[in-house]
């Protein structure tokens, strides 16, 4: 019985302090037409929510200057437009997002991302 009590205890302390918390919801646009969002249970140690959602909109930003197929000149714009043969230099961003690519092809199927040239045709023809 004394477990109970201990038990129904720490529940009412763990829910009191769960109510406590304030959730922080951060958003913005990715690729100038994606919106996000981020729901965070702390802010990270010494950040307000305003630099937070800054530093996360710079990485998307910086994400997109890699793999945006959209914006001329991307890296990713660069790789494709080497054509087959040629060797070709990229930054350790696009590598990691390319073989995270690979890894969720593998793992969930029916996931190619070499499949833009074919859906770029159906989408002329």
């Amino acid at each position: 019985m004394r477990y109970l009590g201990a038990l129904i205890l720490g529940l009412l302390f763990s829910l009191t302090a769960c109510s406590a918390r304030r959730d922080q919801d951060l958003s913005g646009v990715a690729f100038h037409v994606l919106p996000w969002r981020v729901r965070l249970h702390d802010l990270p140690s010494g950040l307000d929510a305003a630099r937070t959602r800054e530093l996360l909109q710079v990485q998307l930003d910086q994400l997109e200057v890699s793999i945006s197929n959209w914006q001329s000149g991307s890296e990713i714009d660069r790789f494709n437009h080497q054509g087959a043969g040629h060797w070709v230099g990229i930054s350790p961003r696009l590598y990691h997002t390319i073989e995270e690519a690979w890894w969720v092809g593998e793992k969930a199927g029916g996931y190619d991302i070499t499949a833009l040239p074919l859906i770029n045709l159906k989408m002329t023809a």
